[in-house]
């Protein structure tokens, strides 16, 4: 399999697919254009993908961006993207393994992958619809992921304080300073968390505001409940297409 490695992105413009292999510290992209696969490695940051995104669509690129969900590596190609206006499709990882494993190759490359990709967006007819992504809904999105996390280390410490004081008690102990503390750290922790849900609560208004009523409802509910809504309706912009992992 050859690559053209090119320096500049008005050949990437011409291509009706390009593939990008997403990394922590790098894009690999391959553009298709009749029987030319062009390369060209970039870092994975918001200046190099700006640069990207801007150029692309500056030159009103028509074709179709694909790439792979890889925890939140893939998500500045993905805001950036939409907010340049491109078509850009991400993908559940196990799709495109499917495609790797049917093309027989003896090598795994980024390059590869990122060919593998370009050769979806041309092939498969079962692609996700465009992407519509912003950074509004990133920030939903990980507020409401870290209120989860938050839920479950309150969980854990709220059950060691009791055990740890239940423990004390059958031996007619008193607790320490440190205990108190704790205690002390634990309360401020809850308080942190209640504001945290204040804060999405802000920021699903600002991408909903339609739906003022229904999110000062879920808002009011309690934390440890709020996690189990994350499929509620309400939340439906922090979810990708159904191919696609959350």
């Amino acid at each position: 399999m050859n690559f053209k490695k090119v320096s500049t992105w008005q050949e990437f413009t011409n291509c009706p697919a390009i593939g990008v292999d997403v990394c922590k510290k790098y894009l690999d992209l391959v553009g298709l254009s009749g029987s030319t696969s062009f390369y060209r490695r970039i870092d994975n940051t918001a200046q190099a993908i700006g640069e990207f995104a801007k150029a692309l669509g500056q030159q009103e690129f028509k074709g179709t961006i694909l790439c792979e969900a890889t925890s939140h590596y893939h998500l500045v190609l993905a805001v950036m993207s939409c907010e340049a206006g491109l078509d850009i499709r991400v993908i559940n990882p196990l799709m495109s393994s499917k495609h790797a494993k049917s093309a027989i190759r003896k090598t795994k490359t980024d390059r590869v992958d990122a060919h593998v990709l370009a050769t979806m967006v041309l092939t498969e007819p079962n692609l996700p619809p465009p992407l519509k992504l912003s950074r509004s809904h990133c920030l939903v999105r990980h507020t409401l992921g870290l209120i989860h996390s938050q839920e479950q280390h309150l969980q854990g410490i709220k059950r060691s304080l009791d055990s740890y004081l239940e423990r004390l008690s059958q031996l007619n102990l008193e607790a320490g300073n440190a205990y108190k503390q704790a205690v002390e750290v634990f309360k401020q922790f809850k308080d942190c968390h209640k504001h945290l849900l204040s804060e999405l609560e802000s920021y699903l208004l600002e991408t909903q505001p339609e739906r003022q009523e229904a999110i000062e409802r879920v808002c009011a509910v309690r934390a440890s409940h709020v996690v189990t809504l994350r499929s509620s309706p309400l939340f439906s912009i922090l979810r990708y297409p159904a191919q696609n992992p959350g």
